[in-house]
Formats: structure tokens, sequence, C-alpha cells
């Protein structure tokens, strides 16, 4: 082909080139221009996949030839392109049949000196003879397609940034609206298996007291059978039993003819990506899919999917952080039980749910006996060691939705929310009688010591048309205390009404 030729073919598809809204729509017009002047019937243009070094057939690139015969053509051949200096076309032509009718030239294009696609041209066996096809031309064709190609690489690559960074700003947003750290694990879930439809994500995080496993999925998968086997690797990789682990499972609701094609987890294919927070490593995210979805996950993805699992484990610690100091703000330092800030708080609030919804509410109120002689005699450290037992006596015996305060001193104070009176009494009697019969141990004086003491206890109840606020309750409470107190310590006493009783076990 002679050098004007060339560059009036050059001149024609990059003229296409520019003015080409779309790559489709520059790829037809390209593959126009060669057919008016090669004679072809048909072209493609497929792409290299370098991973698994095959090539790949693209919506938009095919002119005239059906993704079908391009696939045949891809998978019956094996292709070779080999840098000769001696242009020959006969080492670029594949026979179509054996018809001998029709034939496929190949040629490789080039980007940075890298494969990159290659050139696919459906024609005519007779038009091959003194066809106009030469290492010129190829290389003109070579030109503006590869400018596409690159033009095309970069807006995906734009749009993957844009989509990846939309991503990261949506789960920033809501995981940073809450401090409940199981509710940004669900969020985070929710906010993966809408921007990655095939994955499934787990997360595992192993933090203080807080060892949770929340899997999700977008489309209809079985996470019941294989997830023993997501069970196994996260115990390898944590390195710690994961028995313990609380587990969230977050499936969008199916109906029942989806259910019965539910995709089952390859738990054999997956990807680990750490989460961490000051260098340490508090759990995984863990990436899975029922075929081979995984492996076609892009570099970017990836990237910002690691970038989420800064965010996440950022999120759960923050929230850690801020649970903890509210916990220690609310907690008695010495005894581990709440404080009275707390108490008082949690008081109003059942008082105005028992009245609203006409429930029974109980508080006990119990103060050791001969607590400044016991100082006095052994010490105050041994006072420490039995306000510390003391507490923990309290929070064994009580319920879990109890509230159990360190109201001052040697005092003490609980709140039995829908108990009656009769409840109340009895669990203040076995509080008390536990009490008298442990054996505190005690240092006093670099000595150790078991020792003995004894509680005495008021309780008051809060009934149906009860009118009394917080500082009433506890005022009825502290009156029946100081009944008991009064009346020879270590015993129950309890104010009704207005009407101050002792209590006994089988009365």
């Amino acid at each position: 082909m002679s050098g004007f030729e060339k560059i009036f073919i050059t001149n024609e598809l990059l003229s296409a080139l520019a003015g080409s809204l779309s790559l489709s729509e520059a790829f037809k017009k390209i593959f126009i221009i060669l057919e008016n002047h090669l004679k072809i019937e048909g072209a493609s243009v497929v792409i290299y996949n370098p991973t698994d070094r095959e090539f790949n057939i693209q919506h938009g690139f095919q002119y005239k030839l059906s993704k079908t015969r391009v696939q045949k053509v891809l998978s019956s051949q094996k292709f070779e392109f080999k840098n000769d200096n001696i242009f020959d076309i006969s080492r670029h032509v594949i026979p179509e049949g054996s018809d001998d009718q029709m034939s496929y030239l190949y040629f490789p294009l080039f980007v940075n000196s890298r494969l990159s696609a290659m050139l696919l041209l459906y024609i005519k066996n007779c038009d091959i003879i003194g066809s106009k096809i030469d290492a010129n031309l190829v290389e003109a064709i070579s030109t503006p397609i590869s400018i596409i190609y690159e033009r095309e690489l970069l807006f995906n690559e734009t749009k993957m940034q844009k989509n990846g960074f939309e991503f990261l700003h949506k789960l920033s947003n809501a995981i940073n609206k809450t401090l409940d750290m199981e509710s940004i694990l669900r969020i985070s879930l929710k906010c993966i298996c809408q921007n990655f439809q095939n994955i499934v994500p787990v997360i595992a995080i192993s933090r203080s007291h807080f060892k949770i496993i929340a899997a999700g999925s977008y489309k209809c998968f079985d996470l019941e059978s294989n997830f023993n086997a997501v069970l196994e690797q996260l115990k390898e990789n944590l390195n710690e039993d994961v028995s313990g682990f609380s587990i969230i499972k977050e499936t969008p609701k199916f109906n029942d003819d989806e259910s019965e094609k539910k995709l089952k987890l390859n738990a054999e294919s997956s990807m680990w990506l750490s989460l961490n927070y000051n260098n340490n490593i508090y759990g995984y995210l863990g990436l899975f899919s029922s075929g081979g979805e995984l492996e076609k996950l892009s570099v970017s993805a990836i990237r910002f999917l690691t970038l989420a699992s800064n965010h996440i484990i950022t999120a759960v610690e923050n929230a850690r952080l801020y649970n903890e100091v509210e916990r220690l703000a609310s907690i008695d330092g010495m005894t581990g039980v709440f404080n009275y800030r707390y108490f008082y708080s949690h008081l109003n609030t059942e008082i105005q749910r028992a009245r609203r919804y006409s429930l029974a509410l109980s508080v006990i109120m119990l103060d050791i006996d001969h607590f400044k002689s016991f100082n006095d005699m052994y010490g105050h450290q041994a006072g420490d060691d039995v306000l510390r037992a003391v507490g923990r006596i309290l929070i064994e015996e009580a319920r879990k939705i109890d509230i159990v305060a360190r109201y001052g001193g040697e005092e003490f104070i609980l709140v039995a929310p829908e108990t009656d009176q009769q409840g109340a009494l009895e669990l203040a009697e076995r509080i008390r009688d536990t009490i008298e019969n442990n054996n505190f141990m005690v240092k006093s004086k670099n000595e150790n010591l078991s020792l003995k003491v004894s509680v005495s206890v008021g309780v008051t109840s809060f009934t149906t048309g009860d009118s009394r606020d917080c500082d009433s309750l506890i005022k009825s409470a502290d009156d029946a205390l100081y009944h008991a107190k009064h009346s020879g310590r270590n015993r129950v006493c309890y104010n009704e009404n207005g009407d101050l009783k002792q209590f006994r076990r089988n009365q």
C-alpha cells in the first residue's frame, strides 16, 4: 500500500473517531471504512484478558458478525503473535470451513507495547489475494482502535472510581449515624450487597467482649449449607474458637419460587480482607460467591472494598469506645454496679413505664450493718473488699432487667421492674440471707481474714394508680430501711402505704 493510501485511510479513521460519541458508534464507522476499502464482509475487535490469557467478546464491537461466530473462532483457534520484520498475510489467515469460500484475518493490536486486543476481518478467500492489507495498513488501523480502546479504559476506570467513591460515601454516611455496633454491621452488609450483588460478604469481629459474625446477600443465596466451612476459615484466620460468636444473617425475603433456586455458596473460593485499626487486626471481611464471580472482581473493586473494611472497623471501634465511656460514666468504680446518676435516671423511666402500662415496680434499699465500726476495726481496705463482694452478690441475685446501684457509702439500691411487693420481699430476703451466710475474705492490716457481715433491707412497691415520683419512692424505701435498722438490724422491712412492717419468710 502506498504512503498516500495509508494517509488517506488514516485520516478517515481519525475523522470517524473524532465524530463518535460512543465506543460502539466509533467501531461501526471504522468497520464501514474498512469494508469500503478492503471488501470485508464483517469485522470484530476482541479484548485480551492478560489474567486468563484469553480474548473476550465485548458488546458493540462487532460488525456484520454474530457473537456466536466470533466465539467459535476464538474457541477453535490458538493465536500466536510473532514480531517478524517481514509482513506475511498468509500467517494471519484462518479458514472458516471446508468449503474454502470465506476466511478470517486476524491482527494483534498493541497499546503501549502490550497486547490489548485483536482485530478479526471476515473476508472472501478470493479477495485475500492481491489484498491491500500490509504492515502499513495494519499500523494505520491499529492507531485509531488503540486510541478508542485507551479512551474506553480511561472511561471505565473513571466510572469505577466514581462508583467506588459513591459507595464509600454512602457506607460512611450510613454507619456514622449510629453508635450501635450490631447496627453498623447490618448497614455495612446492606451497602456491600447492593453494590456487589453477586458477592456474599461475611464480617467477623473479635474485639474485647464484642464477638460477632455477620453475613448477608442480595441475591437468593443458600447461607446455611456451606456456612460451617466459612466458620472453619474464620477460625483459622482469627486463631480462636468462633463457636461462642453471635451470628447475624441478613438476607432479603424471597418468594417460594426463588427460594427453590437458591444459589449455593462456594466456600472453596474466598477472599479475606483484614479489619485493621491502629495497626491491630480485629477481624476480617470475607467475600464469597456461588461460582467464579469473585475472580472477576477488578483491582479497583478490591481496593474500594479494602477501604470499606477500614471504614467499618473504624466505625465499630468508635462505637465501642463511646459505649465504653458511657458505661464507665454510669458505673461505680469501687463496686462495679451502677452509680446514683444512672439509677435515678432509669428509676424515673421505669416509673413512667409502670404508670403507662399499669405494671408493678419495686425498689429495694439495703445498708451494711455496723459498717463504720467494721472500718474502724479492720481498716478501710477491708471495708472496700466487703463493698465489692456485696456488689457482686447483688448482681448475681438480681435479674438482667433489674438495676443494681450504689446509693452512697455502704448503701445499695435495686430497682425491680414488673415486680410486685411479694416478689420484691422474697428477693430482698434472699439477698439478706445470702450476705449473712457468705464468708467475706478481706485483707486487714497485712492479714487475710474471713469475716461475717449482715445487711438491713427496706422495700417499697409502686402499684396501679400510684402518684409517687422518684424522690417519694426512694424515701418510702429509705423509711423501711430505717425501720429495719432500728428494729434490730439484719432483717427486711417494707413500707405498705405508710405502714412499716417486718417481713417474715412464711408470712
